[in-house]
């Protein structure tokens, strides 16, 4: 109850009180509850991604406003129930996802993180950014499937783990005995286009 009183009616709990409610313990007792009671949940996940790509896509500033509008603080949290299920973690494989989820973090003001709803953008962000490096470095089906494959509660660790594994092959390849897979990401040739791009990023300092 005092957590609902504090909270905003757009942008959700403020700083104070929400990191309460994601930390560890808190997300793993979440993905034990059912979803049955919410039926439109995955249709209202896909349309929200959609949304938040398109806002990666368009610098104007008429269109962000529209469409930020219309993401709620629900329509985030219905997006990241699909990271209860690793079939899902494709949905996640997209630049633009990561590029729009910065747009929509840079509206909240004072900070990002002021209140609950930039935080959710930021969960996005990371569970996007991971996902792209993953499915760059050729592993995200192999992670998939790994993560299917493992005991309840814990599949997360792996989609951290896969994404981390490439990371440090780049950084030490000859010590660990990894395959350089992410070079034409974090060193691309001058002919490349970025995966993501540098005006976005700025948006956050």
């Amino acid at each position: 109850m005092a957590l609902l009183l504090n909270s905003h009616p757009r942008w959700g709990l403020a700083i104070e009180y929400y990191p309460k409610i994601y930390t560890r313990d808190a997300i793993s007792a979440h993905f034990c509850t059912s979803l049955d009671g919410n039926v439109s949940w995955r249709t209202s996940a896909i349309a929200t991604i959609s949304d938040i790509c398109k806002l990666g896509q368009t610098t104007q500033a008429n269109s962000i406003q529209r469409i930020s509008s219309g993401i709620t603080l629900e329509k985030l949290k219905d997006l990241l129930e699909l990271t209860r299920f690793p079939s899902d973690f494709t949905n996640f494989a997209l630049p633009s996802l990561v590029e729009g989820s910065i747009t929509l973090m840079s509206s909240l003001e004072p900070t990002p993180f002021s209140y609950e709803y930039g935080y959710l953008c930021f969960r996005i962000l990371v569970f996007s950014l991971n996902a792209c490096l993953i499915d760059h470095g050729y592993t995200l089906e192999f992670t998939i499937e790994r993560m299917t494959n493992a005991p309840p509660g814990t599949h997360l660790d792996l989609f951290w783990g896969g994404a981390a594994d490439l990371i440090c092959a780049e950084l030490s390849p000859m010590v660990l005995g990894f395959e350089q897979r992410l070079t034409h990401i974090l060193n691309p040739s001058p002919d490349q286009p970025p995966a993501l791009q540098h005006p976005k990023l700025t948006m956050l300092f």
